[in-house]
């Protein structure tokens, strides 16, 4: 059937209508227009055109189709018919191409409403419910060309509300996985591929709107990761992670939280930098914010409180080295210009019961050379270097101790080196060993002992114990060696700590010397040496007396007094009392005995190999007052039971053919 309106050659009219009109009713439905293609058994059913009119030169005409108008306008479907044996039929929509202009855009647009909510457009592709077959997808491209075409999905405006929401969601799934949701850029061949922007919008009175990436909630198995990754690339650098929180006047926070474990192990958080091949394996920096006008932010790493266990073990480390070193650990205060440079200060946290926590210094052990050291060193000044105070704390009960031993060895053990540093110009530091003071009771002993030798039956050892050696220090030039003064403490009100000199006692051989002696001088005097007791205000002065041991089955010691030797004449040996207002006396007593012989007093003169021996000269001193001079008394003494002793002059025999 061929329906045509009348053709218009004339240049001011137009072509002939074609209306085709189903009939009005007033009460009932209005009439219906159906228009049906030819149906075929066997071929294609016949084809139905909707065609607006063509141009040369102008605008060909619309083709609109819309429901008419009324309280409640009608729908309008564009549909495919069923197919009962193939594919059903495409539904396409589309503008034509344009040789030399634009081609025409395609509006999906749902009319304006009055109330409640506007109208929705969806777009839902094909359902299938047959095994293994996947249902329709929904592809939106941009145009082509020298720039592509841009996709821009918007939501809806809210002039007092919330605006619209869009949502990206992949498809359910019953028993399979749930569909994924990809954002790509496509990649490119010479140039760089797209940037992927991921924000939301900006408020010009109000708060801008957060932007949160979540994986789904799993009831009974593991929830989905969330992952941040850059591609690889070829020859330049490796692209670069940033997170950065919003500027403001209180700048934003950054947070990184691991997942919470309700009966196993909370999440981890690792930092890692990136390794490398060849080069150096990348850094890990972590700064605070600076300031212009204040301190800069503090940077806090903690474990986690712990209620009832304890709480997580902190480490920072280098990693290790199959081949080369270790990488080393530095912990220090920034510099300062203006002001004093910031302390570093490692605390053990405090324990309500059970002992304090341990801070353990150790340096590195070696396999095959000496092990690491540890240097401990103030800061250097213009004016004075720092202090070094090593302490144990304060206790309302008793302090610790400070030890400082070296570590045991196979071999030989290390030294312990205590002293001040060298001074170029000024006087040297002291060194001073010093016990605390007693509020009640004894005060604290300064014990020096050296190494002892441990000898045993299956390593029997015949070396020497560890000698203590006090050396004052030695002077330059015409300047004096330094002393060495060993003084006991004093007494307010009783008697003052004694000062013992003593070696040790040996259980089966000669016990040590004790030797008190000056240092020899090659061009002068020899120092004196002099055993003195101290004055005394109102009792008598200390005596100075000189034992030797008692022996059980030999002979008791001597007492030898030697002066010492010359080549021209011996010096003197001088036994003196100290001058007083009163007489002082000088006894020379031989030692008692309870089953022999008292000791004898023997007393000779110096031999000489050349000239007479000494003479022994028995005188009482000159008198320069008025007095008398002193008598001699020569006497045996008084005896209970026996003779009294003889008393005997003689000289001695001449061996010598001079001698009459």
């Amino acid at each position: 059937m061929h329906v045509s309106a009348g053709t218009s050659v004339a240049e001011a009219t137009t072509g002939g209508s074609v209306t085709l009109s189903a009939g009005a009713s007033s009460r009932q439905e209005g009439g219906a227009m159906s228009l049906f293609a030819g149906e075929s058994q066997d071929r294609f059913g016949g084809k139905m055109e909707f065609l607006s009119g063509k141009s040369q030169i102008s605008s060909s005409g619309s083709v609109s189709m819309q429901s008419g108008d009324g309280a409640i306008s009608g729908d309008v479907f564009l549909l495919s018919g069923n197919a009962q044996m193939g594919n059903s039929g495409s539904v396409n929509i589309g503008t034509g191409p344009s040789s030399t202009g634009n081609a025409g855009s395609i509006d999906l647009t749902v009319g304006n409403g009055a109330h409640e909510f506007g109208g929705d457009i969806r777009l839902t592709s094909g359902s299938l419910f047959s095994t293994s077959s996947v249902g329709g997808s929904i592809m939106i491209s941009g145009g082509k060309g020298e720039a592509g075409g841009k996709i821009s999905i918007t939501a809806g405006a809210g002039s007092s509300g919330f605006g619209g929401n869009l949502d990206f969601e992949g498809g359910s799934s019953i028993s399979g996985k749930g569909g994924s949701v990809k954002l790509n850029t496509f990649s490119a061949e010479t140039g760089s591929s797209g940037d992927v922007l991921i924000r939301s919008g900006t408020s010009t009175s109000g708060n801008s709107g957060g932007l949160s990436m979540l994986s789904g909630q799993a009831s009974s198995g593991t929830t989905g990761g969330v992952k941040v990754h850059v591609g690889l690339g070829g020859s330049g650098g490796g692209g670069s992670v940033s997170l950065s929180a919003g500027e403001s006047e209180l700048g934003g926070s950054i947070m990184i939280n691991a997942g919470f474990g309700h009966s196993v192990a909370g999440g981890s958080v690792a930092l890692e930098a990136g390794s490398s091949m060849k080069g150096t394996g990348g850094k890990v920096k972590v700064l605070s914010g600076s300031s212009l006008s204040d301190s800069s932010g503090a940077i806090s790493v903690f474990s986690a409180d712990a209620k009832a266990f304890p709480t997580g073990i902190f480490e920072a480390g280098s990693g290790d080295s199959l081949e080369g070193t270790s990488g080393f650990v530095s912990i220090k205060s920034g510099q300062s210009v203006g002001g004093q440079a910031g302390d570093v200060s490692i605390v053990v946290g405090a324990g309500e019961s059970g002992a304090g926590g341990f801070l353990r210094l150790q340096s590195g052990l070696s396999m095959s050379d000496i092990g690491g050291e540890i240097h401990v060193l103030t800061g250097e000044g213009a004016r004075a270097s720092g202090s070094l105070l090593v302490a144990s704390s304060s206790s309302s009960q008793s302090s610790g101790s400070v030890l400082l031993v070296s570590g045991k060895a196979d071999g030989e053990s290390g030294s312990i080196l205590v002293g001040s540093g060298n001074s170029l110009s000024g006087i040297s530091g002291s060194l001073t060993l010093s016990v605390g003071h007693s509020g009640s009771g004894h005060g604290g002993d300064v014990n020096i002992n050296a190494g002892n030798v441990v000898s045993s039956i299956l390593h029997p050892l015949q070396a020497r114990g560890g000698s203590v050696l006090f050396t004052a220090g030695a002077g330059s030039g015409s300047g004096r060696g330094g002393n060495v003064a060993l003084a006991s403490g004093s007494s307010d009100f009783s008697t003052t700590g004694s000062l013992l000199f003593t070696s040790s006692d040996s259980q089966s051989g000669n016990s040590g010397e004790v030797r008190i002696s000056t240092g020899s001088s090659m061009t002068d005097d020899t120092g004196t040496l002099q055993l003195t007791t101290g004055d005394s205000g109102n009792g008598v002065a200390g005596s100075v007396k000189i034992y030797t041991g008692t022996s059980k089955n030999s002979s008791g010691g001597d007492v030898i007094l030697f002066s010492g030797s010359f080549y021209k004449q011996g010096p003197s040996l001088i036994l003196k009392s100290d001058d007083g207002n009163t007489k002082s006396s000088v006894e020379i007593s031989g030692g008692s005995s309870l089953k022999s012989d008292g000791g004898s007093i023997q007393i000779f003169s110096g031999e000489s190999e050349a000239a007479s021996s000494g003479v022994i000269a028995f005188r009482t001193h000159d008198s320069d007052g008025f007095g008398s001079t002193g008598n001699i008394k020569v006497g045996s003494g008084t005896s209970k039971l026996g003779n009294t002793g003889n008393i005997l002059l003689a000289t001695g025999d001449a061996h010598s053919e001079w001698s009459h």
